[in-house]
């Protein structure tokens, strides 16, 4: 059943414009809106999009818009805005992320939905973001290190030959220092020692923690991976799932920690409804008030 919701996504770059699609292929919202401050640009790829849903047997596809201030009526925006193309650089007319982020603060003045940041800084900009607007803290969300858990749960499902759906991965902390919960690592509820080698799965730790480090400091970007992990978020939204996701919140107090990080959340309509408190074996709690505490 579609639901009445709807998305308005901010970049029609290759990010953005992934995003769109999925939604409209998966028919996840009512309707999706794609805006960039590239004029034309969100329009054009809205309209690829929609020439491609008679052959996906889809019924509907995204609007662009050339106008930021069309977000006003939506109930879920994404921030997915990436850096002005070197072609729009070299003319003269390009945008910058400060413009078009002061634009969306504004804008956040009255508004009551859920805003989703996808883009890099991702704990910056949800903290900006919560500072600057006057939308409950929690109805701000950032990927946080969503990515890199769900990167985890696909290396160790092709390194054991067991499907990812039987896998849990836990990465927590920041974009900038991805921990990974070792004693959290199952499959099916068993402790992933029980199933493969341990030296095995600490590599691939190691593996995931260097690469999401690696892609932060670079902005190497996978933008239809991070779009397929960004709609499982919206899509939590969206239908009020109460998903538990390891998302960039405002965290305060949970775990002894204090500021924006990523730990696991539920997920419903209104953003995150309730932080966990993780099970950790002795040492790892102090590890983590460690590396994180402010």
């Amino acid at each position: 059943m579609i639901s009445s919701v709807s998305v308005t996504i901010v970049g029609a770059g290759n990010l953005g414009t992934s995003i769109a699609y999925l939604l409209s292929e998966q028919q996840i919202a009512g309707s999706v809106q794609l805006y960039d401050p590239n004029g034309g640009q969100a329009i054009g790829k809205a309209l690829d999009i929609i020439e491609a849903a008679p052959l996906r047997r889809r019924r509907n596809g995204p609007r662009g818009i050339d106008e930021i201030k069309e977000i006003r009526g939506s109930d879920v925006v994404v921030w997915a805005l990436e850096s002005s193309p070197a072609i729009l650089q070299d003319s003269g007319v390009s945008y910058t992320i400060e413009d078009e982020l002061q634009k969306l603060i504004a804008l956040l003045a009255d508004y009551n939905g859920v805003l989703i940041v996808t883009t890099a800084p991702n704990e910056s900009l949800v903290e900006r973001c919560i500072s600057e607007s006057t939308l409950p803290p929690r109805s701000i969300i950032g990927l946080g290190t969503l990515p890199a858990s769900r990167r985890l749960r696909c290396a160790l499902s092709t390194a054991i030959n067991i499907h990812e759906s039987n896998i849990e991965s836990l990465v927590i902390g920041s974009t900038a220092e991805p921990l990974v919960m070792r004693s959290l690592l199952t499959v099916s509820g068993v402790p992933i020692d029980a199933v493969a080698e341990s030296a095995t799965v600490e590599r691939l730790c190691d593996q995931c923690v260097a690469e999401s480090v690696a892609e932060r400091e670079q902005q190497i970007l996978d933008p239809f991976f991070v779009a397929g992990v960004a709609i499982e978020l919206i899509e939590s939204v969206v239908y009020d799932l109460r998903r538990p996701l390891t998302v960039a919140t405002a965290i305060n107090g949970e775990m002894g920690l204090k500021g924006i990080f990523s730990l696991p959340a539920i997920i419903g309509s209104s953003g995150v409804l309730r932080i966990f408190e993780l099970p950790l074996e002795p040492g790892e709690q102090e590890k983590v008030t460690q590396r994180f505490k402010r």
